[in-house]
């Protein structure tokens, strides 16, 4: 609120703006009046009035300016009045406007009252010693903010030598006790251009300094960075000087040293560095002790990113890595949530979700699996060897999550028996694993090389664990009926599932509605769509609404059945998603006019009233409809008579495309230019 008074503020609280607008015009007008209220007001304990009363006494001081004098020198506090970000605010303009006005004697009063002025009581002796000497300081620079408020002119000398020694002490001090500065970035204390002109001592000193234990903050700067800043600059280095960064971190200490050592390994080959030298390097630090799990991390991502087939991991590295993999600590099934999914939006054709990649062992499990995979011929035996030891350990489920999104995709260049033992061997380890919208992905993914028995196995998991990934198990089976029509499981449980009123149904939804435009499956999902059509359950109506998104409305019979179906249950046509309908109905207008009428009879019917309103997206489809009527217009009797029904329905819902038209075809016949009937003759 005390904000308020200030100028930049004044227009977010025009009340307090009155009140201080009214008493600077009193003060101007009337100052004795103003006067007596001060003085009547005076001993209150609100900054708020004591800034207001300041405020008028600027324009009355000329009036009496022995009555400021009073004021200010009436109670310390008076000298500190203002915001908080300029306590002084309101004093200082008193002291500027008064001074000039003081005769000799009261402005001595007035210069040695301000010198001997103390911003802190004596009440917090008892604080520690460098708490004391800061509130000393700090009482000097409020001092020198009044002091410079008194004319130069007007100074005595001594004051004057005081205020020319205090500004010598605190140089740059802003007249205002608070200022916003910014955001401002805080890096490393000495750049990578800096680095290459130092020596290589100089840059070890500076890590000396910049220990693991400084990490983000330096130890005695706190405008600046650590180590991490400090080594990213080191790692900008090596684009320029790599020999010089090997150097440097050949000489760093493990346990002090490792978060510059590991913001440098990404950077290496980028840099020039060979990727058997990389390797070679990476082996040679570990031996010297960098065993920290950063250190581990960067060496893995650079490791997966720089292997390739000329250059594949050694057998000697690869045995280092699985010696990486520690066992990692294992949520309980109740800490384990499933990915929400408010049925809204389909797991399999849905935008999926946005998650960083986990640490702990993902990293290592990341970089064994490129070195195995990218090696010519591919080593799989051994890359299904560690992974089956590290499964029948402790592992996060994060961790494997990532890994079926990602590194598990490639099972399928594996032996297949082999490949399913290990899924399997996955789910006994950890059931929960099952829950998530990776495990949906991954079953989906291997419709493609997995037997069918384990397709079946790792489904009907999903269907036998909890109610969360029903919706996944009903989008997996109609793929996979979608994949494989001769198979009767998919089709027996898409019938199970399907008349379920939880979210199963709704998955079978969302896996129809994105399979119907496709010529492939498109007669295999369409019996299940006119059956979802007929349920006219509101979730999966919404679901079965994708369909409209897609390109799939061609002349042949799924689509004249779906037109049937969509005229007999209109429900569906109530999403927002229709709108598009009316688009897609165009180029099926000579080819099945009255069907095209039909349904855009019965869309009408439903969101006819939004189509007219041009606040609502479905403004948008009219020009759709119009094009529909003019060619229905263009075709046989029938035809014109119901492009003439669609057209007067447009003009009934007030349709601005149609009430153009209208006025558009008034317009060729005007009224005055009627032709005359011809005259008699007598």
């Amino acid at each position: 609120m005390f904000e308020g008074l200030d100028e930049e503020t004044r227009y977010e609280h025009p009340l307090l703006r009155s009140v201080q607008v009214g008493i600077q015009r009193w003060a101007d007008s009337d100052p004795g009046s103003f006067l007596d209220f001060v003085a009547a007001n005076v001993q209150s304990d609100l900054l708020l009035v004591h800034r207001l009363l300041a405020l008028g006494l600027v324009r009355a001081v000329a009036h009496s300016p022995h009555f400021a004098f009073d004021y200010l020198s009436g109670d310390p506090r008076r000298l500190v009045l203002g915001p908080n970000a300029d306590v002084h605010k309101e004093s200082i303009a008193l002291i500027e406007a008064a001074c000039p006005q003081l005769d000799d004697p009261t402005y001595a009063r007035l210069e040695a009252m301000l010198r001997d002025w103390r911003y802190y009581d004596d009440t917090a002796q008892e604080d520690e010693a460098s708490t004391r000497l800061k509130r000393l300081q700090w009482a000097r620079q409020h001092r020198l903010r009044l002091l410079r408020a008194l004319p130069a002119d007007r100074r005595s000398p001594d004051l004057q030598r005081l205020v020319e020694e205090e500004q010598r002490a605190f140089p740059g001090l802003a007249g205002n006790g608070v200022h916003n500065s910014g955001a401002q970035w805080i890096g490393s204390p000495v750049s990578a251009q800096q680095m290459d002109l130092a020596t290589d001592a100089e840059i070890l000193n500076l890590f000396n300094e910049l220990t693991d234990d400084a990490a983000w903050d330096h130890p005695r700067h706190r405008m600046k960075g650590g180590a991490i800043q400090a080594g990213r600059e080191l790692a900008e280095l090596a684009k320029s000087n790599l020999p010089k960064v090997l150097r440097v971190i050949r000489e760093f200490e493990p346990g002090r040293n490792e978060i510059p050592v590991s913001s440098v390994l990404r950077a290496l080959v980028p840099a020039g560095l060979t990727v058997p030298a990389f390797y070679a390097l990476v082996s040679e630090l570990e031996d010297k002790g960098f065993v920290g799990p950063d250190f581990r991390r960067e060496a893995a991502y650079a490791i997966a990113t720089a292997v390739n087939k000329e250059a594949p991991v050694p057998d000697e590295l690869l045995d280092r890595m699985e010696r990486w993999l520690i066992p990692s600590a294992a949520e309980k099934s109740s800490e384990i949530v499933a990915d929400a999914n408010d049925g809204t939006s389909s797991v399999l054709w849905g935008y999926g979700s946005i998650a960083t990649l986990p640490d702990g062992n993902y990293p290592v499990l990341c970089a064994i699996t490129s070195a195995c995979l990218t090696s010519a011929p591919p080593r799989l035996d051994r890359w299904l060897s560690i992974l089956e030891r590290h499964i029948a350990g402790v592992e996060s489920s994060r961790v494997w999550e990532a890994m079926l999104q990602r590194e598990l995709m490639h099972l399928h260049l594996a032996d297949r028996s082999r490949a399913e033992a290990l899924v399997d061997q996955l789910v006994a380890s950890m059931p929960s694993i099952v829950s998530g919208q990776s495990w949906v992905n991954f079953v989906a993914h291997s419709f493609h090389w997995a037997s069918a028995t384990a397709a079946q196995r790792w489904l009907m998991y999903i269907v036998k664990g909890n109610k969360e990934g029903l919706q996944g198990a009903g989008e997996l089976a109609v793929l996979r009926h979608a994949l494989f029509p001769a198979e009767d499981w998919p089709r027996e449980l898409i019938g199970v599932l399907a008349n379920d009123a939880t979210a199963a149904a709704l998955g079978v939804a969302h896996s129809v509605a994105n399979l119907w435009h496709e010529p492939m499956t498109r007669p295999i999902v369409h019996p299940i769509l006119l059956q979802l059509l007929r349920d006219g359950d509101d979730r999966v109506l919404t679901a079965l609404s994708a369909i409209f998104l897609n390109d799939g409305f061609t002349a042949d019979v799924e689509t004249r059945e779906l037109l049937d179906a969509l005229v007999a249950f209109p429900d569906v046509l109530k999403n927002g998603r229709a709108e598009r309908l009316p688009e897609k109905l165009v180029k099926l207008v000579a080819p099945e006019p009255e069907r095209v009428c039909n349904i855009i009879h019965a869309l009408l019917d439903v969101v006819g009233d939004q189509m007219g309103n041009i606040a609502t997206s479905w403004y948008l489809s009219t020009e759709s409809l119009l094009d529909i009527a003019l060619q229905l217009q263009d075709m046989g009797t029938a035809e014109r008579a119901a492009g003439s029904a669609l057209f007067e329905r447009m003009l009934e819902f007030n349709m601005p495309q149609a009430k153009e038209m209208t006025l558009d075809l008034d317009k060729r016949m005007p009224v005055g230019n009627r032709p005359r009937a011809p005259r008699r003759r007598r």
